[in-house]
């Protein structure tokens, strides 16, 4: 090694060991948020696991400072990973919790739609768009039909704000069926 070499050498070891020291200090006592082989264990002592205790300045720092980057990065990850799992779950109760009370106004709104398609005379269910509306072949075929011709690529329904394929359309297609058929036998009784 050459002079101005192991002079460079000297110069990021002496850098680097008291910034390695630091963050060894900062994660002293601190407990590592898992559950480990170990049982408890500190963060510094996480990063120090394995770690041979070299007697040479340069190797227990470098080796140090990869324990660190390796042990600590890695960490970093799992706990983003675990932030993002928790915060999934938190979303997924949330609307597991609203559910209800949206569906209940999505179908409100619907039925109020309906109706008052119904009283200007347009159409709200497969029969009186000149579909069968039995559940047969024949409406399954049609359904799916138009379903298919709904999808096709270009077509707007693709702007919806979640995918949208040839079966969620034919299941939106009997639903409104549905929802027009109970909005007609309640205007027929009343």
């Amino acid at each position: 090694m050459t002079a101005a070499a192991e002079n460079r050498l000297n110069a990021l070891v002496t850098e680097m060991a008291p910034i390695v020291q630091r963050i060894l200090s900062a994660t002293e006592g601190k407990t590592y948020p898992f559950p480990h082989s170990c049982g408890e264990i500190a963060l510094d002592d996480f990063v120090r696991l394995e770690l041979p205790r070299e007697r040479n300045l340069y190797t227990r720092t470098f080796k140090t400072n990869e324990a660190l980057l390796e042990r600590l990065i890695g960490l970093y990850f799992r706990v983003v990973g675990r932030l993002v799992l928790v915060a999934e779950e938190v979303e997924a109760e949330a609307a597991a919790a609203a559910e209800p009370a949206t569906r209940a106004a999505t179908l409100a709104e619907a039925h109020r739609v309906a109706s008052f398609f119904v009283r200007i005379g347009l159409p709200v269910t497969l029969g009186e768009l000149g579909i069968s509306d039995d559940g047969g072949a024949a409406s399954q075929a049609a359904m799916r039909q138009i379903a298919i011709r709904a999808t096709e690529p270009g077509e707007t329904i693709h702007n919806m704000p979640f995918p949208v394929d040839s079966d969620r359309v034919v299941a939106a297609i009997e639903a409104a069926d549905s929802l027009g058929r109970t909005i007609l036998a309640g205007a027929a009784a009343g």
